[in-house]
């Protein structure tokens, strides 16, 4: 993939294994770049900045990228992620066709107990006995549990393995990550994006140490583009 900025020749490259990391010292453009990615997330076309895939075709935001700003607040509660959530646990039980057939009769068992108090009612009265595995799910509310989660390394790093094994997005972009997490915490983040064979793109507004295996990519005060790839 390669991402491009309105307005400037950089090309950087969002792959496998890859550390791009876009340093904009502007802050209108550092604004402008932020709120393309969360526009076209959200579904309002905006191309100040334009991911292309290896087929040279803008990719899907909404269904193909996350972008993360806050990292102390990480919503494990999203849609796409309980959704992901439900799709993995539904298929497990639709491989094993005797559990399957147990949850349904299950099911039906309760909504006949639960008929048999609808008598007092002066009116007919008619239920779904074909529940979905997906609304029961939904009925028993299952959620990643992140209570014993330590602090916002450990919760980013459950992030970076649910997006990974869902499939839910390709691309990650972390916005100021490196205003977060000390040296030691980015190195070990960077490992579990390799290893995880996530896309990854990091934004900052300001410099800092550069880690082994970034790929620096810089708009200065001037607007000037400089590119520091080894």
């Amino acid at each position: 993939m390669i991402c491009r900025i309105k307005g400037f020749e950089l090309e950087i490259l969002i792959e496998e294994g890859r550390l791009p990391v876009l340093i904009v010292l502007d802050r209108p453009i550092f604004r402008s770049i932020v709120n393309s990615f969360y526009d076209n997330i959200n579904g309002n076309s905006n191309n100040d900045v334009l991911i292309e895939d290896n087929n040279k075709k803008i990719i899907n935001y909404s269904k193909e990228l996350i972008c993360i700003d806050e990292f102390f607040n990480i919503d494990f509660k999203s849609r796409e992620i309980i959704t992901s959530l439900f799709k993995e646990i539904e298929k497990s039980i639709n491989v094993d066709v005797e559990a399957k057939n147990k949850i349904e009769s299950e099911v039906k068992k309760l909504g006949k107990l639960l008929y048999q108090y609808t008598d007092e009612i002066d009116f007919e009265i008619s239920f779904n006995q074909e529940i979905s595995i997906l609304n029961i799910l939904k009925l028993y509310n299952f959620q990643i549990d992140v209570f014993e989660l330590d602090g916002a390394l450990d919760k980013l790093l459950t992030l970076i393995n649910i997006y990974a094994d869902f499939k839910i997005s390709n691309v990650m972009v972390f916005v100021n990550l490196k205003s977060y997490f000390n040296i030691n915490e980015i190195k070990e983040i960077y490992k579990s994006l390799i290893y995880k064979k996530v896309k990854y793109l990091c934004i900052e507004t300001q410099f800092y140490d550069k880690i082994d295996g970034e790929e620096i990519y810089i708009i200065d005060e001037d607007l000037y583009e400089i590119n520091y790839l080894k």
